[in-house]
């Protein structure tokens, strides 16, 4: 009997049997702490005379006895000779399982030829190739920015210094668990609006979720398949992994996420209650297995057309960690109806962002345009004597911000003093 054409792609293995134009896909493999491997199995054909759908259900691998009663369990429904139906289960076990304990060749580093770092690089300078996450308190913008972002890249449009890098204009599946379709679609149009694209097609594709990730794997790849995605948007961490707070869920939806494919993703989380330090909730897990993690912190008065948020980086697993980003959202009507113009704005407005900025960028922030003695920055940043040693000595580290004038004042190096600097420097070297 012939060996069926095999195929594996993200996480899916795909058997067809010439012969007598049977198919089986196999998915959602998960493996419990003794070993046993279930999936869930589909069978079809396309033989003439016989419905094309035969069998969707449940299948534990490495149990021999469901072997045979699945393999009598066709035969009532698609009568083939002798043993061919116990004979195609068997070939679909052995091959599914050792390509699936297999796992990925192994790859010799020195002889890999890599792509350009821009690679990494999804929307520069926030969104990574790879699992990111946003994260914070409910009903401050988190899936207003997760759009926003999700427009730039598939429109790509630079703005507000973000900047989409070889995405190529593909498209983005927005998974909601949590909004409805007209709050999305009320989003788009004013943001559309602010940026002067009324009328600009684009490819964001909605779609509202009811189970977790895992369960629905396939109907997200068949999506991602459909419509050519390069993007997805998970809204929300919660319940698209069931239990954010079990380990084994999160890493259960990780799992689903690294088996949907090599697509990037970025995933909208609530915070944790009760927490001494601010954190995505649930599992820690959430955090480290995400390759870049923002909390968004937010400030707006009732009433106000106003709302600002600040990105305060967390997590990189590919770069350094990133000075607070704070956007300002203004809602507003026109002959057209309500837009959104989002601009780029001062953390100072953002009293969590504003905590958040470094050293270096606080003494920028006081410094530029305004040369002050030490005495004068403890002042500005409302810090202490104490402070004064830590201050010289950041002072002196960045050589090639700061310089220090013969009236004792600090100030901020020009451009052309930054370039002699940076040159001397690597004389130096």
């Amino acid at each position: 009997m012939a060996t069926p054409d095999f195929n594996c792609e993200s996480g899916t293995y795909e058997l067809y049997w010439e012969e007598n134009s049977v198919k089986i896909i196999v998915d959602r493999i998960q493996e419990t702490s003794r070993g046993d491997v279930s999936s869930f199995i589909e069978v079809t054909t396309t033989k003439p005379g016989y419905s094309p759908h035969l069998n969707y259900s449940k299948f534990t691998l490495t149990t021999t006895g469901q072997r045979k009663s699945l393999a009598q369990h066709l035969q009532n429904i698609m009568a083939l000779n002798d043993e061919t139906w116990i004979t195609y289960i068997e070939q679909m076990c052995v091959m599914v399982l050792k390509h699936y304990h297999q796992g990925d060749d192994p790859i010799e580093l020195d002889r890999y030829e890599s792509e350009s770092d821009d690679v990494i690089s999804l929307l520069h300078p926030v969104l990574v190739n790879g699992p990111n996450v946003i994260y914070g308190r409910g009903g401050i913008g988190k899936s207003l920015i997760a759009l926003y972002f999700s427009l730039l890249l598939n429109l790509n449009k630079e703005h507000n210094d973000f900047t989409p890098i070889n995405y190529e204009m593909k498209p983005v599946l927005y998974l909601d668990w949590e909004g409805r379709l007209p709050a999305a679609k009320k989003r788009e149009t004013m943001i559309l609006r602010g940026l002067g694209l009324t009328n600009q097609s684009h490819n964001v594709v909605y779609i509202r979720m009811k189970q977790t990730l895992h369960s629905q794997i396939n109907q997200v790849k068949r999506h991602i398949r459909r419509y050519h995605a390069g993007f997805l948007v998970i809204d929300s961490a919660a319940p698209a992994s069931g239990s954010p707070s079990d380990e084994k869920e999160t890493m259960r939806f990780f799992n689903a996420l690294e088996n949907i494919g090599d697509i990037p993703s970025l995933i909208i989380a609530h915070v944790s209650k009760n927490a001494n330090e601010s954190s995505i909730y649930g599992s820690v897990f959430n955090h480290n297995l995400a390759r870049n993690v923002y909390e968004l912190a937010s400030q707006n008065e009732p009433g106000s057309r106003e709302l600002y948020l600040g990105l305060i980086h967390k997590k990189s697993n590919d770069g350094k960690i990133l000075e607070p980003t704070a956007l300002k959202f203004e809602f507003d009507t026109s002959d057209e109806g309500d837009l959104l113009t989002i601009s780029k704005s001062q953390t100072d407005f953002i009293p969590e962002a504003d905590k958040a900025k470094s050293l270096r960028q606080r003494l920028i922030d006081v410094i530029t345009n305004n040369p002050m003695t030490l005495t004068e920055i403890i002042g500005s940043l409302d810090m202490t004597k104490n402070d004064a040693a830590k201050l010289r000595a950041t002072l002196n580290r960045y050589k090639d911000d700061f310089t220090k004038t013969q009236d004792d004042k600090w100030r901020m190096l020009n451009e052309t003093e930054r370039l002699h600097q940076t040159s001397f420097v690597g004389e130096q070297r």
